[in-house]
C-alpha cells in the first residue's frame, strides 16, 4: 500500500470519522514510521498524509497474532494502537499533546521510549483473560516495568489500566504516581501488592473481585473504590460479607490524608455492609437499590460522612463526627417517584429515615446535617422533627415538602434549598438563620401571593 496524497476527514461542519488501517489477516505484522518492519508499512511521509480533523486513529486488529511496531512523532488526533498475541512495540517517543493514547494488546508490551500527553493514556488488554502486571516483579502477560512506567511522563489527565471486563488478573507493585490513576479489572482478581503514592492525584480502583490492599494507599485528593458489574456486594471490615470484601487490615491501609474516600457506587444492587470502625478520613459509602447496612457504631472525629442510597438504609448503630453528615438520594431519578426520600416516621419515600434512626445520629455531635440531593427530581418529604444543630433540606426539580413542625435548637440554622415549589404546611421555630433559596442561579423565585416563580 502507498498514500501519496492527503486523507480527510469530512467536510466543513460535517462530523469527524475514524481513520482505520487494519490488516487483512491476523498473522500481517505493520510498521507505522520510517524504518519499522513489517509488512503493511506507512513511512513518516505517508503517515504526515493524514491530515489533522479525525475523530480517532486506529492501527492494527485486536486479534492480530503478528508484530506492530510504531516509531512514534506527534500526533494530531486520538490514536489507538493494537495487536491480540502480537509484539506491540513502541521504538519511538510518542506526543499526543491534547489527544488521547489507547494501547490495546496481549502481549508484553513494549515501551522504550517517552510516551507523553494531557488527555487519557488507557493500557489494555485485547482479551478479557489477558493479565497484567505494573511494576518490575508483578506477574501478567501484559507487563509495564518500572522503567516502562517512568516513560508515561507526568503531564496525563488521567492514566487506565486494564478493563472492565478483565477475567486476567492484575498485580499492582510499589510506585509513585504523577497522574491520575484508574485501575481495573471485571472478575479478574486485583491486587495491589505494594505501597502507591499518590501525591495530589486521584485514584480509583474499580473491580468486581475481592480486591486485595497489600500496600498501603497514600494522596491528598480522592481515593474511589468502585465495582463494575451492578450486582457485586461490598464487605467492609472482618466479618462483613461482601463479593469486594476489604479487611480491617486492608482498611489500615488507606492512609489518613485523603480528601475523600469513596467506596461503592449509585449503580449497586448488590448490598452493602460496613463494620464498627473509627474512620481517619472523610467518608461517602455510595449504593444504588442495593441495601446499605450500618453494623457497628461510625465514629469520624472531624471528618465528614456521606451515605447515598437508592432505597432504605438500614442505620442500626451510632454515627457520630463534628463535621458533616450527609445522608441523600442515589441518583436524580427519572421522574417525582423514582428516589423520593422521606425524613420521620410519618414520612413516605423509598430512601426513609425513621425517628429511631434519627435518633442514632442527631445528638452526636456534628456540626450539620444534610439530607437530599440538589439534581433530584424526586421529592423531599419531611415530618415533624425537632433538632439541636444546623440543618440542610435540598431537592433539585422535585418538591421539598415540610409536612410536620420543625423546632430547632437554640442558635441553629435550617437552610432549604431547592428549584422546585417549597410546601411549607407547617411552623418552623427556632432563633438562628432560617434560609430558603433556589439551587441554581436561573431558577425565579416567588414571596406572597402574587407574585410568580418557580419556587
Amino acid at each position: 500500500m502507498v498514500i501519496t496524497g492527503n486523507l480527510t476527514s469530512g467536510t466543513s461542519g460535517s462530523p469527524a470519522g475514524t481513520f482505520a488501517l487494519v490488516q487483512s489477516s491476523a498473522g500481517t505484522s505493520m510498521g507505522i514510521g520510517d524504518g519499522q518492519t513489517g509488512t503493511v508499512n506507512l513511512t513518516t511521509a505517508e503517515r504526515n498524509f493524514i491530515q489533522d480533523g479525525w475523530a480517532s486513529r486506529v492501527f492494527g486488529r485486536t486479534d492480530g497474532t503478528a508484530e506492530l511496531n510504531m516509531l512514534g512523532g506527534t500526533w494530531v488526533d486520538p490514536v489507538t494502537l493494537r495487536t491480540g498475541s502480537g509484539q506491540l512495540n513502541i521504538n519511538g517517543a510518542m506526543t499526543m499533546g491534547g489527544n488521547n493514547l489507547s494501547l490495546i494488546t496481549d502481549s508484553d508490551l513494549y515501551i522504550s521510549a517517552n510516551v507523553t500527553g494531557t488527555e487519557t493514556l488507557t493500557i489494555t488488554g485485547a482479551a478479557a483473560a489477558t493479565s497484567i502486571g505494573v511494576g518490575d516483579g508483578q506477574a501478567g502477560t501484559l507487563h509495564l516495568s518500572a522503567a516502562e512506567l517512568a516513560r508515561l511522563g507526568t503531564t496525563w489527565k488521567s492514566v487506565v489500566i486494564g478493563s472492565t471486563t478483565a477475567t486476567g488478573d492484575m498485580n499492582v507493585g510499589a510506585r509513585t504516581w504523577s497522574d491520575p490513576l484508574t485501575l481495573r479489572t471485571g472478575s479478574g482478581q486485583l491486587n495491589i501488592n505494594g505501597p502507591l503514592t499518590m501525591g495530589s492525584n486521584n485514584l480509583t480502583i474499580a473491580t468486581d473481585s475481592d480486591l486485595y490492599l497489600g500496600g498501603a494507599l497514600t494522596g491528598t485528593a480522592t481515593l474511589t473504590l468502585i465495582n463494575n458489574a451492578a450486582n457485586v456486594s461490598f464487605g467492609i471490615g472482618d466479618g462483613q460479607a461482601g463479593t469486594l470484601h476489604l479487611s480491617n487490615t486492608e482498611l489500615g491501609n488507606i492512609a489518613s490524608g485523603w480528601t475523600s474516600v469513596i467506596i461503592g457506587s449509585t449503580s449497586m444492587s448488590g448490598i452493602m455492609n460496613i463494620i464498627v470502625r473509627t474512620w481517619n478520613n472523610s467518608m461517602e459509602f455510595r449504593t444504588g437499590s442495593g441495601l446499605m447496612n450500618i453494623n457497628g457504631d461510625q465514629n469520624m472525629g472531624t471528618y465528614n460522612l456521606t451515605l447515598r442510597a437508592a432505597h432504605d438504609l438500614a442505620i442500626n448503630y451510632i454515627l457520630a463526627g463534628t463535621g458533616t453528615l450527609t445522608i441523600m438520594n442515589a441518583g436524580t431519578g427519572s421522574s417525582s417517584a423514582v428516589n423520593t426520600m422521606a425524613i420521620g416516621d410519618s414520612e413516605t419515600g423509598q430512601l426513609k429515615l425513621t425517628n429511631a434512626e434519627i435518633a442514632r445520629f442527631a445528638p452526636y455531635g456534628w456540626t450539620t446535617l444534610a439530607f437530599g440531593n440538589s439534581s433530584s427530581l424526586a421529592a423531599l418529604n419531611v415530618g415533624a422533627l425537632n433538632w439541636d444543630t444546623n440543618v440542610i433540606y435540598r431537592s433539585g426539580t422535585g418538591n421539598l415538602n415540610i409536612n410536620g413542625i420543625q423546632n430547632m435548637g437554640a442558635g441553629k440554622n435550617l437552610t432549604m434549598a431547592s428549584n422546585a415549589d417549597v410546601a411549607l404546611n407547617y411552623a418552623i421555630n427556632g432563633t438562628g438563620i432560617l434560609s430558603i433559596g433556589q439551587v441554581s442561579a436561573t431558577t425565579s423565585m416567588a414571596i406572597g401571593d402574587v407574585p410568580t416563580g418557580t419556587l
